[in-house]
């Protein structure tokens, strides 16, 4: 019998039992994909993270992060939380751990930085996304607002209609034109059809809306799950890829928007979360990496029989 012990905690908050749980699992050497999956499987959060040796020692882990139903390149609350662990720890595979951590992932080198307050202490995390998105692909304007039990009328299609971006992860991107919309939007209706094959790539649909003129910009969020088999959810309270995808989208589409965004979502789960982005720009204005940041609570830590 093998002993692993794990760590929760939530994710994109600075409140217990807010954000988006997640949970860090240690000594997981030698178990199969399929071990791994079925104890993703039994938390059954959005997302768990084994952390593992790294295969090169200039980097501090090996991460790999899994849903309840699949395992993921890249995604922004397991990098978030799981470097507040980390650092919170100080000390992993027998090295002092800095203020800067390299995560070895499907999707690639992963760069986390903690951010510390005036007096030292652990303020947050910054992780800076793999990869940027690709060029976007449109969507039916009709069959989305549909499967979220909305209409064409709700949709804010002033930039574009809804679209489809991979970085790593696929999501769709649907701006609404208001705060109201957002609030009665409703998880994805299985009977609306979908082109073939977006549901086995785990897509979400991204709904969004923009509440203001400010810098950070500020945005209202909900994603909604277009197959809730792949990952055992229908709606997830934070979701730091899909808002750092958001943000370069946005920036890149329109070069007047912030470099930063402040986002909120979960709200209506009763899990509120604030997702901090930034754009990093070349000196020709095109855009060097995007990151996401934020806060994150320890909520429980124990142990696992496998």
């Amino acid at each position: 019998m093998k002993l692993l012990v794990f760590v929760t905690c939530d994710v994109f908050t600075d409140q217990p039992f807010g954000g988006n749980p997640l949970a860090v699992v240690f000594g997981a050497e030698g178990l199969s994909t399929e071990q791994l999956q079925k104890i993703a499987f039994e938390f059954n959060y959005s997302e768990t993270t084994f952390v593992l040796p790294p295969k090169d020692q200039a980097n501090t882990a090996n991460v790999r992060i899994f849903t309840p139903g699949y395992e993921m390149s890249f995604a922004g609350h397991p990098n978030v939380g799981t470097g507040y662990v980390l650092a919170r720890m100080g000390e992993l595979f027998g090295k002092k751990l800095g203020d800067q951590l390299l995560f070895e992932e499907l999707a690639g080198l992963v760069t986390i930085d903690i951010q510390r307050d005036g007096a030292g202490n652990i303020a947050g995390t910054r992780v800076a996304a793999p990869k940027l998105p690709g060029e976007p692909v449109p969507m039916l304007p009709d069959t989305v607002a549909r499967a979220v039990g909305l209409t064409v009328d709700d949709l804010d299609m002033s930039l574009d209609p809804p679209v489809l971006l991979e970085a790593g992860p696929t999501f769709a991107m649907v701006r609404l034109n208001s705060h109201e919309a957002l609030k009665r939007a409703t998880i994805v209706d299985p009977s609306v059809p979908f082109p073939d094959g977006l549901a086995e790539k785990g897509v979400g649909l991204l709904l969004y809306t923009v509440l203001g003129e400010a810098d950070p910009l500020p945005v209202a969020s909900r994603m909604m799950a277009l197959d809730a088999a792949m990952s055992g959810l229908t709606e997830d309270p934070a979701t730091g890829s899909a808002s750092v995808i958001l943000a370069s989208y946005l920036q890149r589409r329109d070069p007047h928007v912030p470099t930063r965004l402040t986002i909120t979502q979960g709200v209506e789960m009763g899990r509120p979360s604030t997702i901090e982005t930034e754009v990093v720009l070349n000196p020709d204005g095109s855009q060097l990496y995007a990151a996401v940041s934020g806060k994150t609570v320890i909520m429980m830590e124990g142990k696992l029989l496998i």
